[in-house]
């Protein structure tokens, strides 16, 4: 029988599924050597971009440098690794993902406006820190920013 396109398209998103699957598992398990062998093999770039914003929670930020690496987009879902990246506290990440040009006022400014909340409730240094960083680099707490998507300058 002759793979027909409706075939075809199935067995596709079958594999999709599957290794997507497999990076998430990998990614939760924190195996950093198998999942770059992994990501070698992905040539999915919404793959990838799930991968970051995964590693991106969980503060991998190898992960993170190989996902980039091999197609992953810093700014996929207006900048989703960087906001996930500031409410669970993973600051080298949120460091990383600002030199690399992330937009700190994406989603408008949803990353501060989430942090600062955070720390009225839980007195944290490193939420202290978040904030500087996403405060030097653009994040605005107006209602109305004067640039939606103010992009981010260089720390170092």
């Amino acid at each position: 029988m002759v793979p027909t396109n409706s075939n075809v398209n199935t067995i596709e998103l079958k594999t999709i599924i599957n290794i997507e699957q497999e990076l998430i598992n990998r990614l939760n398990k924190g195996d950093i050597i198998d999942i770059e062998i992994l990501i070698v093999k992905i040539h999915n770039k919404c793959i990838l971009n799930i991968g970051l914003i995964i590693a991106a929670s969980k503060g991998y930020l190898n992960v993170i440098i190989l996902l980039i690496k091999y197609g992953a987009d810093i700014h996929h879902e207006n900048d989703a690794a960087l906001r996930i990246s500031s409410i669970c506290i993973q600051i080298n990440v949120v460091r990383f993902l600002i030199e690399n040009g992330a937009i700190v006022s994406a989603k408008e400014n949803f990353a501060i406006k989430n942090v600062i909340k955070m720390a009225s409730i839980a007195k944290s240094t490193e939420l202290s820190e978040i904030i500087k960083l996403l405060l030097n680099n653009g994040a605005n707490l107006d209602k109305n920013p004067p640039c939606k998507y103010h992009r981010s300058k260089k720390i170092y």
